[in-house]
């Protein structure tokens, strides 16, 4: 999760280090705010201010808030304000900047969620293709690819390839979804066993999901 080293170890170096304790549960109450703005984009002030109460009520987000140098916090924070920017009434050429890089943000702490993340982002190229603008999108992307680029070379330095990242999965792995035969027939022999590792690199564990989800929602 280099978000956190590369991210608070430059605020750290602004701020001093002692007060990057504060930094989390203020990312924490900064996502209630934005959250209760994006709701207000498509809801009524009253609806959103009750959303963001609820929001307020999931215990796994008071948990993780009091943890400093946990990713959860950082990465639902960056995720919600990529919303944020998305949904502003106004939309400006910056808001598609500014989003882009908190979803980039986003994925800095928590690469692994860039699966699902990108399968939403094709959903809703998919449902607004016609409302969609080319330049705002290049300008997303942009936005995207620029706060991405650190985890390249935090790659690079700690595992010696760009492509190489801290879980299950490898670009060796990834290179080996299809193979080419000698004789030019395409095979899926080690298809499953490659899309297993980049949809779940610690596994596939139901029982244990559930024991978490009743630890940490329901019994916490």
């Amino acid at each position: 999760f280099p978000g956190l080293m590369l991210l608070y170890g430059v605020i750290g170096k602004i701020i001093s280090f002692p007060l990057i304790k504060l930094l989390t549960p203020l990312l924490a109450i900064l996502a209630v705010l934005a959250w209760r703005k994006t709701l207000e984009s498509f809801l009524s002030r009253r609806a959103a201010l009750i959303g963001s109460v609820l929001f307020l009520t999931l215990a796994g987000f008071w948990f993780y808030s009091a943890r400093v140098f946990m990713h959860n916090v950082p990465f639902l924070t960056f995720f919600i304000f990529g919303f944020y920017f998305l949904s502003r009434k106004g939309f400006r050429p910056r808001d598609a900047i500014l989003a882009g890089l908190m979803f980039g943000l986003a994925l800095l702490f928590r690469a692994s969620e860039i699966v699902w993340m990108s399968l939403a982002g094709l959903v809703f190229l998919v449902a607004f293709v016609r409302k969609i603008r080319f330049k705002p999108l290049s300008l997303f992307l942009l936005g995207a690819s620029l706060a991405i680029l650190p985890l390249f070379f935090w790659n690079q330095v700690h595992f010696g390839d760009p492509w190489r990242f801290g879980y299950a999965i490898s670009a060796p792995a990834l290179s080996s979804v299809v193979a080419v035969e000698a004789d030019g027939t395409t095979t899926m022999l080690q298809s499953h066993v490659a899309m297993t590792q980049l949809l779940f690199p610690f596994g596939f564990h139901p029982r244990a999901a559930w024991n978490n989800f009743v630890n940490y929602q329901l019994e916490l």
